[in-house]
């Protein structure tokens, strides 16, 4: 069984995602990915924090949280090794590091497609084959389907019955269940795919709303070119409603890691009483 070695390291100035912050972070990221991720795409990790990155050992693949960056998600290093970037500005760092940690590990070269059925139909009335970009956590990556792992909020992530043509009943299509059927796209999240007779990705969004991308160009990965467009659509297309409760909420997880901290220290002294009894 191959073991993939992920890293966590906070290059953050902010006291919240100091190194103690981060490990508690990359223990919630590994009980995420040794509980509920792994039975389910058979693929295993372990992750571990970093105080720097300069002390990661080499054939780690690497989650970077940063202040200020014009780039972010996930990408390829020189040798086509995989990372990913999380900033702190876009707030829901947890959510936002394990939605690249679980797309990293199933699709760590970026480019994963599977073929399935369109969502959409053609000229003649008929669902036709396409290619959907392998993103587990995009479909319900909305801020409101995370669930907790350890006293934080991790991102909900679809299993591979997900790109399945017939709907079974009895079938999980998503960890939490939040996702009832194939292909369902929950609000705030998306679903790409690639439609041969067009010769472009297609962005599906909640309530049939879709978006032609452009075309595709350059050596990059298939993930790094669409997330550089959907992103910024998926943003525009959000209402405004929507947005206010996202704040709202992120607002009550910011101090989310420092309550889990705060727990630590209540664990850490009940061990040092017993160890005094003990002595």
């Amino acid at each position: 069984m191959q073991v993939i070695n992920v890293a966590v390291v906070s290059e953050s100035k902010l006291e919240t995602y100091d190194f103690t912050h981060t490990a508690i972070l990359a223990a919630a990221l590994q009980q995420q990915v040794t509980r509920d991720f792994s039975p389910l795409w058979n693929v295993y990790a372990t992750v571990s924090a970093f105080e720097k990155l300069d002390h990661v050992p080499q054939g780690y693949w690497p989650i970077i949280i940063r202040d200020e960056s014009d780039v972010r998600g996930a990408h390829q290093d020189r040798l086509n090794q995989p990372f990913a970037i999380v900033r702190t500005r876009d707030n829901d760092v947890p959510l936002s590091c394990s939605h690249e940690l679980l797309e990293m590990l199933v699709d760590p070269y970026l480019n994963r497609l599977v073929t399935s059925l369109s969502l959409r139909v053609n000229s003649k009335g008929d669902h036709f084959p396409v290619e959907y970009l392998v993103e587990i956590c995009d479909p319900c990556g909305g801020f409101q389907f995370g669930y907790p792992v350890n006293g934080l909020v991790l991102c909900d992530f679809v299993t591979p019955r997900y790109f399945d043509d017939t709907q079974f009943q009895c079938t999980r299509y998503s960890f939490t269940g939040a996702v009832t059927a194939p292909k369902q796209i929950l609000p705030g999240g998306y679903l790409t795919w690639y439609d041969r007779s067009i010769d472009r990705f297609v962005m599906e969004l909640p309530n049939n709303i879709s978006q032609n991308l452009p075309a595709i160009a350059g050596d990059t990965t298939l993930r790094e070119i669409i997330d550089s467009h959907t992103s910024r659509l998926l943003e525009r297309s959000l209402p405004e409603k929507y947005q206010q409760d996202r704040k709202a909420v992120l607002e009550t997880r910011k101090s989310m890691l420092h309550l889990a901290t705060k727990a630590g220290e209540l664990t850490a002294l009940g061990l040092r009483r017993r160890i005094q009894e003990l002595q």
